[in-house]
């Protein structure tokens, strides 16, 4: 991943980020000020989740993920890396 330029903000990454811990962990970080990636399985529940966190907090990353693919978690963390310079914090909260 590149260096990060300044003005741009840490990055939280936060699976089974659509409901439950990881939602309010999701809304934590999204407070202070993190650009937030929550993944999930269910496509139609993450984009719910981003659209009603984005009213709160601005754009929120959505992306399907099932941690227990490893080709699935190879894609996640290579669209993250083409849309961040970088991860600052990674809960992994599912599976």
């Amino acid at each position: 991943m590149a260096e990060r330029k300044p003005e741009q903000r840490k990055v939280a990454v936060i699976t089974g980020g659509s409901k439950g811990i990881g939602l309010a962990l999701a809304r934590v970080f999204a407070q202070a000020g993190y650009a937030i990636v929550i993944t999930g399985r269910d496509t139609n529940r993450l984009q719910k989740t981003a659209n009603e966190l984005g009213k709160e907090h601005g754009s929120i990353t959505a992306l399907a993920c099932d941690v227990r693919d490893p080709g699935s978690v190879r894609q996640l963390f290579a669209e993250i890396g083409q849309r961040h310079s970088s991860i600052d914090v990674l809960i992994n909260n599912a599976g």
